[in-house]
């Protein structure tokens, strides 16, 4: 039976002292935020269709069980449910992808993660320092066997990350990665340069700090799509080598950077460079990739429709 949240209202208004709630023969539509007052609840199982279970969860202090199946083949959970003073247990249908939008370093313990062997999207917000051992390394992480998405961001610009810890310390399938205000020097990034699986990297809002970034040959195997924002970086140095397989480039907002590399337009596979809020002389460079491109393709080397060059504004 399906059953729309607007019918569900009635519950809350008649149980207000309701501590049990299992109701998996009724199939919602969407959360029934109305369960949210049931400040009392300490044990949940439902059924569900909507891929979603909302912040506003996180209302039910008193909550320790949640069961949820899910007729979606994603479940993503915004509420940081282990930050619950008295939250215990979550289980859902094993065919289920868990995604953990953002949760903090203090809910980041091996018996939670141990409840979520099918998490495939996770999201760390805090003080990362907390998340990882005095030696810079973690041992809760490379536990996430299934984990492709993972996005740290740092809390605070006093608890900067010393260092990156090494690839055994990270999940060994990942493939995405967003590192956010970890205010980490640029010669970590050969670390990152090691995960040999990792295709898409972000680095938004000072992930990364100083003048000068020399890029290491030998890395960066698999990655495809690399986004920098934010950054003070001044000179980047760095050949195809380096990037052997990399299709985008993404600028946003790095203003002190002299140039992009030219060594990066004998790349076979870049197809695109993206340039928002620059400066003139990076949009200088990246029209000269696109020149060198084109001269390329007219030596039969690459095609010349194969790489796109966005700037802006227009004008840089």
């Amino acid at each position: 039976m399906t059953l729309e949240p607007e019918h569900v209202s009635s519950i809350p208004k008649t149980f207000k002292l309701l501590k049990v709630l299992e109701i998996q023969s009724l199939i919602f539509t969407r959360f029934p935020v109305d369960l949210c007052n049931l400040v009392l609840l300490k044990y949940i199982s439902i059924s569900t269709n909507f891929p979603t279970l909302p912040s506003s969860l996180s209302a039910l202090w008193n909550l320790q069980t949640l069961i949820v199946s899910t007729t979606c083949r994603t479940l993503d959970i915004k509420a940081d449910l282990w930050k619950m003073p008295h939250f215990r247990h979550l289980h859902t249908k094993v065919a289920t992808t868990l995604t953990l939008c953002t949760i903090s370093t203090e809910s980041c313990k091996k018996e939670i993660f141990d409840q979520t062997p099918n998490l495939r999207k996770l999201g760390i917000c805090g003080r990362l320092t907390n998340l990882f051992e005095v030696n810079g390394e973690s041992s809760l992480l490379p536990q996430l066997y299934e984990l492709e998405s993972l996005t740290l961001l740092n809390d605070g610009k006093s608890c900067k990350l010393p260092r990156l810890p090494s690839k055994s310390s990270f999940p060994p399938w990942l493939r995405k990665l967003t590192l956010v205000n970890t205010l980490l020097d640029w010669k970590e990034m050969h670390r990152l340069g090691e995960l040999k699986r990792l295709e898409v990297l972000k680095l938004k809002d000072d992930a990364f700090q100083g003048k000068l970034w020399q890029t290491e040959k030998g890395g960066f195997y698999s990655l495809k799509h690399l986004y920098i924002g934010q950054c003070d970086l001044v000179v980047w140095e760095a050949s195809a080598d380096d990037f052997p397989v990399l299709k985008s480039l993404h600028l946003n907002g790095c203003d002190k950077l002299q140039a992009i590399p030219h060594g990066l337009a004998d790349i076979s596979t870049l197809e695109l460079v993206v340039l928002h809020c620059t400066n003139p002389q990076v949009a200088s460079s990246a029209r000269k990739l696109q020149i060198l491109r084109l001269e390329q393709g007219k030596k039969g080397n690459k095609s010349p429709n194969s790489f796109k060059v966005s700037i802006y504004p227009p004008e840089h």
